[in-house]
C-alpha cells in the first residue's frame, strides 16, 4: 500500500481557502482575459503582474501561482477567476 503524506494533502485542501482569504484582504485584480493569448504561461504572467501591481504580498502571489500550476488548464482558469475580475 502506498504511503500518503497527510501534511501535503491537508496543505492542498487549505490552499483555496487561503486564496479566498487573500482576496477578501487585498481585493480582486482586474485582468484582461478575453481576447488575449490563452496560453497557460501568458495567463499566469498577466495574473501575477496584476497581483504585484495591486500590492499583493509576494507570499500570497506565490500561493496563487502555485495553485494555478497545481493541476490542469481548467483549474488554472478557475483559480485565475478567483482572484481576478474581468476588464471591461
Amino acid at each position: 500500500m502506498a504511503e500518503v503524506n497527510l501534511g501535503a494533502v491537508i496543505s492542498a485542501m487549505t490552499r483555496p481557502l487561503d486564496i479566498e482569504d487573500a482576496v477578501k484582504e487585498y481585493g480582486k485584480v482586474t485582468v484582461q482575459l478575453v481576447g488575449e493569448d490563452g496560453n497557460s504561461f501568458s495567463i499566469l504572467g498577466r495574473v501575477s503582474l496584476a497581483l504585484r501591481r495591486a500590492g499583493w504580498p509576494p507570499e500570497k502571489i506565490k500561493l496563487v501561482k502555485d495553485e494555478m500550476m497545481s493541476s490542469d488548464y481548467d483549474h488554472l482558469l478557475r483559480t485565475a477567476l478567483t482572484v481576478c475580475k474581468e476588464e471591461k
